[in-house]
């Protein structure tokens, strides 16, 4: 196999951040301040994006509800804390150059008072980029 067939297949793969790359997403874009007020009475949901050469200036937007709630871009990560109800998670391509992925974009997440449910933004690439909300736990 050429060696540059190799370090393409190695340079698009993504893997999660470690806890030393890991950046938080920054506030001002997190659209509602109440996702980082603290409370006993919420539940808690991390999104972490995924990092790796391939798709790495592109961002994503994060839905709650049909509600933007913030933008995410390549080794970043974000706590939110959430009033317990049932939400609808959604991931859309938010950089137009990146718009040509294939993105399974949706899952729906019940969180009691207490929970801590955890998801990543994977980017597979076969023929296309494949990005992929996973929930962890």
């Amino acid at each position: 196999m050429p060696l540059f067939t190799v370090l393409a297949l190695v340079g698009c793969a993504s893997k999660p951040p470690s806890s030393v790359s890991k950046t938080t997403v920054p506030l001002d874009r997190v659209y509602d301040s109440e996702y980082m007020k603290d409370s006993v009475e919420k539940g808690k949901l991390t999104i972490t994006r995924d990092t790796g050469f391939f798709y790495r200036g592109c961002a994503h937007d994060i839905y709650l509800n049909n509600k933007k709630a913030l933008n995410i871009k390549n080794g970043e990560t974000i706590t939110l804390n959430l009033e317990p109800k049932e939400y609808l998670v959604r991931l859309e391509v938010s950089t137009a150059i990146c718009r040509k992925a294939d993105v399974t974009t949706s899952d729906e997440v019940t969180l009691r008072k207490g929970d801590h449910k955890e998801y990543r933004i994977i980017v597979a690439t076969t023929n296309t980029a494949q990005v992929r909300l996973v929930r962890m736990k």
